[in-house]
């Protein structure tokens, strides 16, 4: 009965999905733009010191985010070679 019921719901989540898909943000703290480019944060953080990251925004003292766009640009032409 558990498989069952198991099987259901994953069906219904499918269907959901499937009508409304999950939208990519387009932002990206520190955090996640380094997961994104599977880099360790502190790797990302020296890039962007050394000026050789890509472009970001500076919203707040120690918050700074990404835009996925600028990310994909800047691995598709080669990022830092890290």
């Amino acid at each position: 009965m558990i498989e069952q019921d198991i099987k259901a719901l994953a069906r219904e989540v499918a269907n959901e999905l499937r009508k409304n898909p999950p939208v990519p943000r387009e932002w990206l703290s520190m955090k996640e733009a380094a997961s994104y480019l599977r880099v360790a944060e502190q790797t990302l953080s020296a890039l962007v010191k050394n000026g050789k990251a890509p472009p970001s925004i500076l919203i707040s003292y120690k918050a700074r985010r990404f835009r996925c766009s600028e990310l994909n640009k800047w691995v598709e032409n080669g990022g830092a070679n890290v």
